[in-house]
């Protein structure tokens, strides 16, 4: 009777080694999927930004990991700088840009958490809606515009989440925009016209 030899009956020094396939490995991991999106537009935002792009990149670095600390803490991302680089950087380079910059920060910030749930991605149209008004009402005052863009995400990203969402999402949902909001206020005052200027 002949013996079947499978690969387990094969010698481990003897196996054939393969390499693993890269696209493989981006169908079998959602975040690398992700990873692959947020490179592609990134680099379409840095064509268009022209001679803005090392400041461009260095607003997006900013912005994506100013919300490193929920990798260690359990909380919502009330102290952020998302919002103020979207902002500015949708007012200084147009509608389309603002609403790609402000959806791929806010994606590469959730991935750099470790928070690629739903309630983390309901983040991003409000940063692209945010990004998109910048570039569209970009001659109003910034100290009046910043506030009142970020009002305009919570409504995008989180009015859904206080209408049918669960008593502790509610909670953790006022409990951002309490601290979010004061914060940025405090953010446009202070740097809104000059994260303008430097683009």
């Amino acid at each position: 009777m002949s013996h079947l030899v499978t690969g387990t009956d094969v010698p481990p020094e003897k196996r054939k080694y393969t390499k693993p396939k890269i696209g493989k490995y981006i169908r079998a991991h959602r975040w690398a999927q992700y990873a692959v999106i947020v490179l592609v537009l990134l680099f379409l935002v840095l064509t268009l930004a022209g001679n803005s792009m090392v400041l461009v990149i260095a607003f997006y670095l900013l912005g994506s990991f100013s919300t490193i600390y929920r990798r260690f803490r359990n909380e919502p991302p009330a102290i952020e700088l998302i919002s103020l680089t979207t902002v500015a950087v949708g007012v200084v380079h147009g509608p389309f840009v603002g609403l790609l910059f402000g959806g791929i920060t806010e994606l590469t910030a959730e991935i750099i958490n470790g928070r690629m749930d739903a309630f983390a991605l309901g983040y991003v149209p409000g940063r692209m809606i945010m990004g998109l008004l910048a570039g569209l009402l970009s001659g109003a005052p910034i100290l009046l515009l910043g506030p009142a863009l970020v009002v305009a995400s919570y409504v995008a990203s989180q009015f859904m989440y206080l209408l049918y969402g669960d008593p502790e999402r509610k909670f953790s949902v006022l409990a951002y925009i309490f601290f979010n909001l004061p914060w940025n206020l405090l953010m446009f005052s202070f740097l809104g016209e000059f994260a303008v200027s430097i683009l």
